[in-house]
C-alpha cells in the first residue's frame, strides 16, 4: 500500500459528501417557506410579464425627492379661481324680506301723515308733522326671483341688493305716494349661506356676510370637529368642483383658508389614516400617522426598522400609486387609473437617511423591507437544529 492513499480517498470522499451536502442544503433552501421577496425577486417582478398593473422602480435619488416635492397634493386655492356665483349681499331666490314704506301725506298703506289714532270716531285730533310708516313682512323671493308689492306690482328681487330693490320699489309709488321712502330688510337670508355638514358640532346652514367670512371662520361657527384635525379631512363643493385638505394642513397653512362664497358645501369627514408595514421589518402591522406630515425616516423608525437577522437593508421599498405630476417629473408613463411606483431606498448608503427625510408618508402607503438571500440559510440551520437538538441532548444526558 503506498504510504498516504488512503488519506486522499478519505479527502475526496469528505469532498463529495460536502458537495452533496451543499447541494442538498441549497434544494431545501429554495423549498423553505417565505414571505417576503428578496430585492432580485423585486426586480424580476418588474420586468416579467406578471406585471399586469406596470409598476415600476425608482431608486431613492435627490432628483426624485425633488420631484416629489414637485406634488401639490391636496389644495384649495384652485377653488379660489372659480370665483362666487353672485355677491353675498344679494337677495336670492327663497330669502324672506321685510319692506317698509314711509309716506308724508296722503298714504297709500295707512292714516294720513300727522293725524293720531281715533280721527275716524270724530275724537279731535292733534296734526302733528312726520311721516307714517307701514311694514310688509314675510314677503318670500319666488322660484322665478320675483316678489309681488302692492301698487307696484311683480318686481324681480333675485340678484339685487336690498338697496336696489328699494329704489325699484320707491319708483313704482312715486306717481301714486308723496315722496315715498323704502327700506328693504332681509329677515331670512337662505340663499346667502354656506351649508356644513360631517363631523361638526353643530352641523347646519351658515350666513356669508360681506365680512367675507373664511373656511376655519365657519368651521368654527360650526363649533369645530368633532374628531382630530390630524385625521379629519375638510372637503369643500363650489359649483361642480370639490376639493379637500387635512384639517391640521389647513391650520398651519393660512393661503389654504379660502374665502367662502354662497352655495359653497363644506364637508367635515373623519378618516383616521395610516399605511402598512410588510416583510422583513422589526414590526409588520398597519401603521396610524396621528399628524398631518410624517417623513419616510419617521415611518422606517416605527415599524422598527429592517431586522437584522433577515432583513436586506439596501432594498426597502415605499410603496404607492403617486400622483400624476410627479410621474411626468420623473419620465413615466402616467396611467389613468392611477401609476403604480416603487421607491427603493439603500439604507446601507448613509446619503439615503437624508433623504427620508425629505419624502413624506401618505394615506394607505405600503412599506416593504425585502428579504435578505441568507434569510433562507438561517431557516435551514434552524429547522435542521430542531431535529439534531433532542439528539445531542439525549446524548450530553446519557454521558
Amino acid at each position: 500500500m503506498i504510504p498516504g492513499r488512503p488519506a486522499r480517498r478519505t479527502t475526496i470522499h469528505g469532498v463529495r459528501a460536502a458537495t452533496l451536502l451543499l447541494c442538498a442544503a441549497a434544494q431545501a433552501c429554495s423549498a423553505l417557506p417565505t414571505s417576503t421577496p428578496q430585492e432580485r425577486e423585486v426586480f424580476a417582478a418588474q420586468q416579467s410579464a406578471a406585471n399586469s398593473i406596470g409598476f415600476t422602480i425608482v431608486d431613492l435619488q435627490p432628483e426624485t425627492v425633488a420631484a416629489l416635492g414637485l406634488s401639490q397634493g391636496e389644495d384649495l386655492r384652485a377653488l379660489g379661481a372659480l370665483g362666487g356665483a353672485r355677491r353675498a349681499d344679494a337677495i336670492g331666490v327663497g330669502d324672506l324680506l321685510s319692506i317698509a314704506v314711509f309716506e308724508v301725506g296722503t298714504t297709500l298703506f295707512g292714516a294720513a301723515s300727522g293725524t293720531e289714532p281715533g280721527a275716524e270716531t270724530g275724537t279731535p285730533t292733534v296734526q302733528t308733522p312726520g311721516a307714517a310708516r307701514h311694514t310688509i313682512p314675510g314677503l318670500q323671493v319666488e322660484a322665478g326671483g320675483t316678489i309681488t308689492f302692492p301698487y307696484v306690482g311683480r318686481v324681480r328681487a333675485a340678484g339685487r341688493t336690498p338697496a336696489e330693490l328699494a329704489r325699484v320699489i320707491e319708483g313704482g309709488l312715486k306717481s301714486k305716494s308723496t315722496d315715498p321712502q323704502v327700506v328693504v330688510t332681509v329677515a331670512n337670508n337662505l340663499s346667502n349661506t354656506v351649508f356644513v355638514s360631517g363631523d361638526v358640532e353643530k352641523p347646519g346652514r351658515y350666513p356669508v356676510t360681506l365680512g367675507r367670512e373664511k373656511l376655519l371662520d365657519v368651521i368654527a361657527l360650526a363649533g369645530g370637529a368633532k374628531k382630530p384635525d390630524y385625521d379629519t379631512y375638510v372637503q369643500v363643493t363650489r359649483r361642480n368642483t370639490t376639493s379637500r385638505i387635512l384639517l391640521q394642513t389647513l391650520t398651519q397653512q393660512p393661503r389654504q383658508d379660502i374665502t367662502l362664497v354662497p352655495g359653497d358645501r363644506v364637508q367635515l369627514i373623519y378618516k383616521p389614516r395610516s399605511f402598512t408595514a410588510f416583510g422583513a421589518s422589526q414590526k409588520v402591522e398597519q401603521v396610524p400617522l396621528n399628524t398631518a406630515t410624517v417623513t419616510l425616516a419617521e415611518g422606517i423608525a416605527r415599524t422598527g426598522g429592517p431586522d437584522n437577522n433577515r432583513a436586506d437593508a439596501n432594498a426597502v421599498f415605499l410603496v404607492r400609486y403617486e400622483h400624476p405630476e410627479v410621474v411626468r417629473r420623473l419620465g413615466l408613463p402616467v396611467q389613468p387609473a392611477g401609476t403604480p411606483v416603487m421607491y427603493r431606498v439603500d439604507l446601507l448608503n448613509p446619503t439615503n437617511y437624508f433623504l427620508t427625510t425629505k419624502v413624506a408618508m401618505r394615506d394607505q402607503d405600503v412599506l416593504l423591507v425585502a428579504s435578505a438571500r441568507t434569510d433562507q440559510v438561517y431557516k435551514l440551520f434552524g429547522l435542521v437544529s430542531t431535529f439534531f437538538t433532542p439528539v445531542l441532548v439525549g446524548r450530553a444526558v446519557a454521558k
